[in-house]
């Protein structure tokens, strides 16, 4: 791919797990912490979209009976 002339190396950005995040400062406990969270935030999300859609189609069956 060429851009003004010169020509762009493009390389795919690595997947969040092949990280070395030693290498920027951060311990271990911390990233523990954040993946937890992270799973927690996920799972929450996960929880009230089915929630919502649980929700939804029982007021559809409450509106057709």
């Amino acid at each position: 791919m060429t851009f003004k002339d010169r020509q762009l190396r493009l390389e795919r950005a690595p997947e969040p797990s092949d990280i070395n995040w030693s290498n920027m400062g951060i311990d271990k406990s911390t990233i523990l912490k954040l993946k937890i969270l992270t799973h927690l935030a996920t799972f929450i999300l996960l929880a009230v979209c089915f929630g919502m859609i649980l929700g939804v189609n029982l007021g559809q069956l409450e509106l057709s009976a």
